[in-house]
Protein backbone atom coordinates (compact mmCIF):
# COMPACT_ATOMS: atom_id res chain seq x y z
CA UNK A 1 0.00 0.00 0.00
CA UNK A 2 2.79 2.36 0.92
CA UNK A 3 4.68 1.60 -2.32
CA UNK A 4 1.53 2.28 -4.30
CA UNK A 5 1.17 5.75 -2.72
CA UNK A 6 4.80 6.60 -3.45
CA UNK A 7 4.40 5.46 -7.07
CA UNK A 8 1.21 7.54 -7.39
CA UNK A 9 2.91 10.62 -5.96
CA UNK A 10 5.88 10.24 -8.29
CA UNK A 11 3.58 9.80 -11.26
CA UNK A 12 1.65 12.95 -10.27
CA UNK A 13 4.83 15.00 -9.91
CA UNK A 14 6.12 13.73 -13.26
CA UNK A 15 2.80 14.58 -14.92
CA UNK A 16 2.89 18.12 -13.49
CA UNK A 17 6.49 18.65 -14.62
CA UNK A 18 5.65 17.35 -18.08
CA UNK A 19 2.54 19.55 -18.32
CA UNK A 20 4.44 22.59 -17.08
CA UNK A 21 7.23 21.95 -19.62
CA UNK A 22 4.72 21.75 -22.46
CA UNK A 23 3.03 24.97 -21.31
CA UNK A 24 6.31 26.85 -21.02
CA UNK A 25 7.40 25.97 -24.54
CA UNK A 26 4.18 26.99 -26.25
CA UNK A 27 3.95 30.48 -27.80
CA UNK A 28 1.62 33.14 -26.33
CA UNK A 29 0.59 36.73 -26.88
CA UNK A 30 0.54 38.85 -23.74
CA UNK A 31 -0.07 42.55 -22.95
CA UNK A 32 2.27 44.26 -20.48
CA UNK A 33 1.85 47.67 -18.89
CA UNK A 34 5.22 49.19 -18.01
CA UNK A 35 5.31 52.21 -15.63
CA UNK A 36 7.24 55.31 -16.72
CA UNK A 37 9.17 57.54 -14.30
CA UNK A 38 10.30 61.04 -15.34
CA UNK A 39 13.34 62.77 -13.86
CA UNK A 40 14.87 66.25 -14.18
CA UNK A 41 11.57 67.96 -15.00
CA UNK A 42 12.49 71.68 -15.47
CA UNK A 43 10.96 73.73 -12.67
CA UNK A 44 10.67 76.87 -14.83
CA UNK A 45 8.69 75.15 -17.59
CA UNK A 46 5.17 73.75 -17.74
CA UNK A 47 4.03 70.89 -19.94
CA UNK A 48 1.18 71.71 -22.30
CA UNK A 49 -0.16 68.15 -22.03
CA UNK A 50 0.18 65.25 -19.59
CA UNK A 51 2.95 62.72 -20.14
CA UNK A 52 2.13 58.99 -20.42
CA UNK A 53 2.31 57.26 -17.05
CA UNK A 54 2.76 53.81 -18.61
CA UNK A 55 3.58 52.05 -21.87
CA UNK A 56 1.43 49.23 -23.17
CA UNK A 57 3.41 46.42 -24.83
CA UNK A 58 1.92 43.55 -26.80
CA UNK A 59 4.58 40.81 -26.61
CA UNK A 60 4.90 37.33 -28.09
CA UNK A 61 7.01 34.41 -26.92
CA UNK A 62 6.99 31.01 -25.29
CA UNK A 63 5.81 30.63 -21.74
CA UNK A 64 9.37 30.46 -20.48
CA UNK A 65 10.31 33.89 -21.89
CA UNK A 66 7.17 35.76 -20.82
CA UNK A 67 6.67 34.14 -17.41
CA UNK A 68 8.60 36.69 -15.35
CA UNK A 69 7.29 39.78 -17.21
CA UNK A 70 3.73 38.50 -16.84
CA UNK A 71 4.28 38.22 -13.08
CA UNK A 72 5.38 41.86 -12.91
CA UNK A 73 9.15 41.33 -12.89
CA UNK A 74 9.95 44.21 -15.24
CA UNK A 75 11.93 47.39 -14.74
CA UNK A 76 10.36 50.85 -14.75
CA UNK A 77 11.20 52.97 -17.81
CA UNK A 78 13.16 56.05 -16.69
CA UNK A 79 13.02 59.19 -18.84
CA UNK A 80 15.42 62.08 -18.30
CA UNK A 81 13.14 64.86 -19.49
CA UNK A 82 15.88 67.50 -19.57
CA UNK A 83 17.58 65.52 -22.35
CA UNK A 84 14.38 65.43 -24.44
CA UNK A 85 13.51 69.16 -24.44
CA UNK A 86 15.45 70.02 -27.58
CA UNK A 87 13.81 67.28 -29.67
CA UNK A 88 10.39 67.58 -28.05
CA UNK A 89 9.74 63.85 -28.26
CA UNK A 90 10.26 60.66 -26.25
CA UNK A 91 11.11 57.58 -28.33
CA UNK A 92 9.92 54.80 -26.08
CA UNK A 93 10.90 52.05 -28.54
CA UNK A 94 14.57 53.02 -28.09
CA UNK A 95 14.24 53.10 -24.29
CA UNK A 96 12.69 49.62 -24.33
CA UNK A 97 15.72 48.23 -26.17
CA UNK A 98 18.00 49.57 -23.43
CA UNK A 99 15.92 48.04 -20.63
CA UNK A 100 17.54 44.80 -19.39
CA UNK A 101 14.25 43.13 -18.44
CA UNK A 102 12.51 43.97 -21.73
CA UNK A 103 15.09 43.98 -24.53
CA UNK A 104 14.97 40.17 -24.98
CA UNK A 105 11.21 40.13 -25.59
CA UNK A 106 9.60 39.92 -29.01
CA UNK A 107 7.48 43.07 -29.12
CA UNK A 108 4.54 42.90 -31.54
CA UNK A 109 3.25 46.43 -30.87
CA UNK A 110 3.74 49.28 -28.44
CA UNK A 111 1.63 52.25 -27.35
CA UNK A 112 2.81 54.91 -27.36
CA UNK A 113 5.79 54.22 -29.57
CA UNK A 114 6.85 57.86 -29.68
CA UNK A 115 5.33 60.74 -27.71
CA UNK A 116 5.69 64.40 -28.70
CA UNK A 117 5.44 67.12 -26.06
CA UNK A 118 6.00 70.84 -25.60
CA UNK A 119 6.61 73.31 -22.80
CA UNK A 120 5.60 76.86 -22.07
CA UNK A 121 7.47 79.21 -19.76
CA UNK A 122 6.00 79.46 -16.27
CA UNK A 123 5.26 82.94 -14.99
CA UNK A 124 5.46 84.20 -11.43
CA UNK A 125 2.67 86.02 -9.61
CA UNK A 126 2.45 87.29 -6.03
CA UNK A 127 -1.01 87.41 -4.45
CA UNK A 128 -2.38 88.01 -0.93
CA UNK A 129 -3.59 85.20 1.32
CA UNK A 130 -7.31 85.04 2.17
CA UNK A 131 -8.39 83.24 5.32
CA UNK A 132 -10.88 80.37 5.47
CA UNK A 133 -10.21 79.87 9.17
CA UNK A 134 -13.12 80.22 11.58
CA UNK A 135 -12.01 80.74 15.17
CA UNK A 136 -14.36 80.27 18.10
CA UNK A 137 -13.68 81.50 21.61
CA UNK A 138 -15.64 81.45 24.83
CA UNK A 139 -18.89 83.41 24.81
CA UNK A 140 -18.44 87.16 24.65
CA UNK A 141 -15.04 87.02 22.90
CA UNK A 142 -14.28 87.55 19.24
CA UNK A 143 -11.34 88.22 16.94
CA UNK A 144 -9.82 91.65 17.51
CA UNK A 145 -6.75 91.42 15.26
CA UNK A 146 -5.44 88.73 12.94
CA UNK A 147 -2.59 88.73 10.44
CA UNK A 148 -0.75 86.19 8.31
CA UNK A 149 3.04 85.86 8.33
CA UNK A 150 3.78 85.85 5.42
CA UNK A 151 0.62 87.54 4.16
CA UNK A 152 1.18 86.64 0.49
CA UNK A 153 2.33 83.73 -1.67
CA UNK A 154 4.22 83.42 -4.92
CA UNK A 155 2.54 81.33 -7.61
CA UNK A 156 4.32 79.65 -10.53
CA UNK A 157 2.25 78.38 -13.43
CA UNK A 158 1.06 78.90 -16.97
CA UNK A 159 -0.13 82.39 -18.00
CA UNK A 160 -3.71 81.23 -18.58
CA UNK A 161 -3.91 79.53 -15.19
CA UNK A 162 -2.68 82.58 -13.25
CA UNK A 163 -4.42 85.29 -15.26
CA UNK A 164 -7.60 85.47 -13.16
CA UNK A 165 -6.10 84.60 -9.78
CA UNK A 166 -5.99 87.66 -7.50
CA UNK A 167 -5.66 85.92 -4.12
CA UNK A 168 -4.95 82.51 -2.62
CA UNK A 169 -7.07 80.88 0.07
CA UNK A 170 -6.14 78.83 3.10
CA UNK A 171 -7.63 75.45 3.83
CA UNK A 172 -11.09 75.48 5.41
CA UNK A 173 -10.84 74.88 9.13
CA UNK A 174 -12.88 75.55 12.26
CA UNK A 175 -10.99 75.93 15.52
CA UNK A 176 -12.15 76.22 19.11
CA UNK A 177 -9.40 78.14 20.89
CA UNK A 178 -8.77 78.59 24.59
CA UNK A 179 -5.97 81.14 24.33
CA UNK A 180 -7.03 84.71 23.55
CA UNK A 181 -3.61 85.50 22.05
CA UNK A 182 -1.66 83.03 19.97
CA UNK A 183 -0.58 81.76 16.59
CA UNK A 184 -1.40 78.73 14.44
CA UNK A 185 0.21 77.21 11.36
CA UNK A 186 -2.21 77.07 8.44
CA UNK A 187 -1.95 75.04 5.23
CA UNK A 188 -2.72 76.75 1.94
CA UNK A 189 -4.94 75.19 -0.69
CA UNK A 190 -3.11 72.97 -3.17
CA UNK A 191 -3.33 72.91 -6.95
CA UNK A 192 -1.74 70.23 -9.12
CA UNK A 193 -1.04 72.69 -11.93
CA UNK A 194 0.36 75.57 -9.87
CA UNK A 195 3.42 75.68 -7.63
CA UNK A 196 2.80 77.61 -4.41
CA UNK A 197 5.63 79.08 -2.32
CA UNK A 198 5.32 78.85 0.61
CA UNK A 199 2.61 76.21 1.09
CA UNK A 200 1.98 77.23 4.72
CA UNK A 201 1.58 80.44 6.67
CA UNK A 202 1.33 81.44 10.32
CA UNK A 203 -1.83 83.17 11.54
CA UNK A 204 -1.26 85.38 14.60
CA UNK A 205 -4.44 86.41 16.38
CA UNK A 206 -5.70 88.43 19.29
CA UNK A 207 -9.21 88.00 20.72
CA UNK A 208 -10.97 90.61 22.82
CA UNK A 209 -14.06 90.89 24.96
CA UNK A 210 -16.95 92.17 22.83
CA UNK A 211 -19.99 94.11 23.95
CA UNK A 212 -23.26 94.87 22.21
CA UNK A 213 -24.08 98.46 21.21
CA UNK A 214 -26.89 100.06 19.21
CA UNK A 215 -26.85 103.28 17.23
CA UNK A 216 -29.51 105.18 15.26
CA UNK A 217 -28.64 106.39 11.75
CA UNK A 218 -30.48 108.37 9.07
CA UNK A 219 -30.79 106.59 5.72
CA UNK A 220 -29.02 108.42 2.87
CA UNK A 221 -29.76 108.08 -0.85
CA UNK A 222 -26.94 108.12 -3.40
CA UNK A 223 -26.95 108.40 -7.21
CA UNK A 224 -30.37 110.06 -7.15
CA UNK A 225 -31.28 111.85 -10.45
CA UNK A 226 -31.84 115.60 -10.14
CA UNK A 227 -35.51 115.26 -11.15
CA UNK A 228 -36.33 112.54 -8.63
CA UNK A 229 -37.05 112.35 -4.93
CA UNK A 230 -37.01 109.20 -2.82
CA UNK A 231 -38.52 108.99 0.63
CA UNK A 232 -38.13 105.98 2.89
CA UNK A 233 -40.16 104.94 5.91
CA UNK A 234 -38.82 105.09 8.53
CA UNK A 235 -36.04 107.61 7.81
CA UNK A 236 -33.88 106.38 10.69
CA UNK A 237 -32.95 102.80 11.51
CA UNK A 238 -31.30 101.15 14.49
CA UNK A 239 -28.08 99.19 13.90
CA UNK A 240 -26.79 96.69 16.40
CA UNK A 241 -23.07 95.93 16.61
CA UNK A 242 -20.70 93.78 18.62
CA UNK A 243 -17.53 95.81 19.24
CA UNK A 244 -14.33 95.29 21.28
CA UNK A 245 -14.80 96.65 24.77
CA UNK A 246 -11.72 98.87 24.43
CA UNK A 247 -13.25 100.48 21.30
CA UNK A 248 -16.37 101.64 23.12
CA UNK A 249 -15.16 105.19 23.82
CA UNK A 250 -14.46 105.78 20.12
CA UNK A 251 -17.68 104.24 18.87
CA UNK A 252 -19.68 107.49 18.78
CA UNK A 253 -16.99 109.12 16.62
CA UNK A 254 -16.83 106.26 14.12
CA UNK A 255 -18.07 106.73 10.56
CA UNK A 256 -21.07 104.51 9.97
CA UNK A 257 -23.12 105.15 6.86
CA UNK A 258 -26.52 103.66 6.02
CA UNK A 259 -27.54 104.25 2.41
CA UNK A 260 -29.62 103.23 -0.58
CA UNK A 261 -28.20 103.28 -4.10
CA UNK A 262 -30.85 104.53 -6.51
CA UNK A 263 -29.14 102.77 -9.43
CA UNK A 264 -29.77 99.40 -7.79
CA UNK A 265 -33.51 99.90 -7.30
CA UNK A 266 -35.83 97.90 -9.54
CA UNK A 267 -39.44 98.97 -10.19
CA UNK A 268 -40.51 95.53 -9.00
CA UNK A 269 -39.11 96.03 -5.51
CA UNK A 270 -41.80 96.22 -2.80
CA UNK A 271 -39.24 97.04 -0.14
CA UNK A 272 -35.67 98.32 -0.04
CA UNK A 273 -32.79 96.82 1.95
CA UNK A 274 -30.23 99.43 2.99
CA UNK A 275 -26.47 98.94 2.75
CA UNK A 276 -24.02 99.71 5.55
CA UNK A 277 -20.53 101.18 5.30
CA UNK A 278 -18.30 100.93 8.38
CA UNK A 279 -14.86 102.48 8.76
CA UNK A 280 -13.73 100.10 11.50
CA UNK A 281 -13.35 96.41 10.49
CA UNK A 282 -13.39 95.40 14.16
CA UNK A 283 -17.09 96.23 14.41
CA UNK A 284 -19.26 93.16 13.82
CA UNK A 285 -22.58 94.36 12.42
CA UNK A 286 -25.31 91.78 12.92
CA UNK A 287 -28.77 93.38 13.00
CA UNK A 288 -30.84 96.15 11.39
CA UNK A 289 -34.19 97.32 12.72
CA UNK A 290 -36.16 97.50 10.55
CA UNK A 291 -34.29 95.44 7.97
CA UNK A 292 -36.62 96.46 5.09
CA UNK A 293 -37.88 99.94 4.25
CA UNK A 294 -41.02 101.13 2.49
CA UNK A 295 -40.40 103.86 -0.08
CA UNK A 296 -41.96 106.35 -2.46
CA UNK A 297 -40.31 107.76 -5.60
CA UNK A 298 -41.65 110.95 -7.18
CA UNK A 299 -40.65 112.84 -10.31
CA UNK A 300 -40.83 116.59 -10.94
Amino acid sequence: MRNSLIQYALALVFSCVLWFSVVLYQDYNYTLKIPVHYTNVPSTLKLTSALPEEIELNIRGNGNSILLPSLGFTDTIHVNLAEKISSGKIEFHKLIKKNNSLKQLEIVSMYPDTFSFSFIEKIEKKVPIISNIKMKFEEGYNIHNQKFYPDSVTLFGGPEELENINHWETEIKELELQNKIGEITVNLNKNNNINIIPDQTVLKYNASKYIEVTTLKKVEVINLPFNKTLRVFPENIAIKFAIPIDEYENFENSKIKVFLDYLKISPNYKFLVPEIQIDNPKYKYFHLSPSKLSYVITSY
